[in-house]
């Protein structure tokens, strides 16, 4: 689930279809279908505007107006869209291709305005630093590279060049970036005016699969995947070291694509392995529920048992952090059907309490 800017709108959206939902009341306001396969969407800045990109080919890249889900404009692409990502002004929109290639794509025309090159391979993660200066890329070339924004000049390449990199995000204040990839590494780099390069790369165990800051900046959680039908873990690290501070494993061996903490640091959400069920059950079976867990402890604080399994897409909390927002890819038993019926499911994010369930024709694949 994305929330709007505002918090007052939810957007949620499976393989085929965009729905927009009152955050509040659980109303579906519209819902918009696509004729492909869609990637995640994404808001404009000021929340009037959704662009969503198809991950298949025929490609395509659509605006969609935020208020009714009304088609702005489209045009078909030439590649798979793997990445969008709007600047902070909304006047472009920044798309990673398979062929390794970063556009600049005026996003009231859809004119294709410059091409980036320096990738060899796809970009999977994108991030703007806080003052919209700077943009952050990795890919499955195994480097990082950092772009000046207004120019598309390339100011740094990081990275040994081994495995992908798909998760990269800048740290509060912009002097330090955090990469992780499947070569097991999670990477810490200077990318201030001094550029020190790599601080520290600490080995997870596994796939990373998820990062996330705390809100003060200090600390990193990061999602481990232990491989094909082994446990995962949670691990936070204090960033000035590299060194762990928590580590929380047996979860979910699929979990979510991401981990997240609560907007005060104290906590932090994953999904965890139902011990009752058979272990490693390939279709699902033995996924347990959605956790809020104490970030000092580890200690599960909530469980969400509505959310027992199925399995979750990465969790996202309201501008405030009242409120929890999850996605799923159907249970076990849906599966067994060849039914693809998903909810992206809506919880007092204090209590647990479920207040709302959005169902979706499809797997909700994106919260």
């Amino acid at each position: 689930t994305v929330y709007s800017p505002d918090g007052a709108r939810l957007l949620s959206s499976d393989y085929g279809t965009v729905v927009m939902w009152d955050a509040a009341s659980g109303e579906e306001l519209w819902a918009a279908t696509r004729e492909t396969v869609l990637g995640a969407p994404a808001f404009s800045p000021d929340g009037t505007r959704l662009a969503v990109g198809t991950v298949w080919t025929p490609a395509e890249i659509a605006i969609l107006d935020a208020g009714s889900g009304a088609e702005l404009s489209k045009e078909d692409w030439p590649a798979a869209v793997e990445h969008l990502l709007w600047s902070p002004d909304g006047t472009r929109l920044l798309v990673g291709l398979v062929s390794g290639d970063i556009q600049v794509v005026d996003s009231a025309t859809l004119d294709v305005v410059a091409t980036w090159k320096g990738h060899s391979a796809t970009p999977l993660s994108m991030a703007i630093d806080s003052s919209g200066t700077r943009l952050a890329t990795g890919a499955n070339d195994g480097t990082v590279r950092v772009w000046d924004l207004a120019t598309g000049g390339e100011l740094m390449v990081l990275g040994a060049g081994t495995g992908s990199i798909d998760g990269v995000a800048f740290l509060p204040g912009d002097q330090h970036l955090v990469a992780t990839g499947n070569d097991r590494q999670l990477r810490l780099y200077d990318v201030s005016p001094e550029g020190r390069g790599e601080v520290f790369a600490a080995h997870t165990g596994g796939h990373n699969a998820g990062i996330d800051f705390s809100p003060d900046g200090t600390e990193l959680i990061s999602l481990t995947l232990g491989g094909e039908f082994n446990p995962a873990g949670v691990t936070i690290w204090d960033i000035a070291t590299g060194s762990p501070q928590l580590l929380v494993d047996g979860l979910d061996w699929f979990s979510f694509d991401g981990v997240t903490f609560t907007p005060d640091g104290g906590g932090f959400v994953v999904q965890n392995w139902d011990e009752t069920q058979e272990p490693f059950d390939p279709v699902g079976v033995g996924w347990g529920p959605v956790q809020l867990r104490d970030a000092t402890t580890g200690k599960v604080l909530i469980s969400f048992a509505e959310t027992a399994g199925q399995e979750r897409q990465t969790p996202g909390f309201s501008a405030d952090g009242s409120i929890l927002a999850t996605g799923s890819t159907g249970s076990s038993a849906d599966w067994e059907k060849e039914e693809r019926m998903s909810t992206a499911s809506v919880h007092d994010a204090a209590t647990g309490e479920l207040l709302h369930r959005l169902d979706h024709a499809d797997w909700a694949v994106a919260v």
